[in-house]
């Protein structure tokens, strides 16, 4: 049941994955560093597959009954689990620049911007699937 759970979620991850891989080929491409705007395009669409990510992990949870969120509590649990993300992928961004040389945040502001782009992307996210209705069949 539960490893039956964890492959059928597992396909949510699929996107979010496909960014993260797009946003190296970019990056090796010198997309970065040409388009100035290149970047923060890229963390919108992070945050955006992330929150398209969470909120479908807790609707294939809620329908089969193993949790109960309303709209209120789905919202803040998805922008919570967005934000803890995009955290974490920043710092994976500093360790990657202290212990190799190569350098994606030039600054506390760019990495502030960065954390509230990603949050855009998820408001972006649940707006839209909210709006629609959008909740997992079985």
């Amino acid at each position: 049941m539960v490893l039956r759970d964890l492959l059928k979620i597992g396909k949510y991850f699929f996107i979010p994955f496909v960014v993260y891989v797009l946003g190296w080929i970019f990056y090796f491409l010198g997309f970065f560093d040409s388009v100035f705007w290149f970047d923060d395009v890229m963390h919108v669409i992070g945050g955006l597959a992330a929150g398209c990510t969470y909120f479908f992990v807790l609707s294939y949870f809620e329908v089969r009954n193993y949790l109960k969120l309303n709209k209120f509590f789905r919202f803040l649990f998805v922008v919570s689990l967005v934000a803890l993300t995009t955290i974490f992928y920043e710092f994976y961004q500093f360790f990657l620049a202290l212990f190799t040389e190569i350098s994606v945040q030039p600054s506390l502001e760019d990495t502030l911007f960065d954390l509230f782009l990603g949050m855009v992307g998820s408001f972006f996210a649940l707006f839209v699937l909210e709006f629609k209705g959008y909740i997992e069949s079985k």
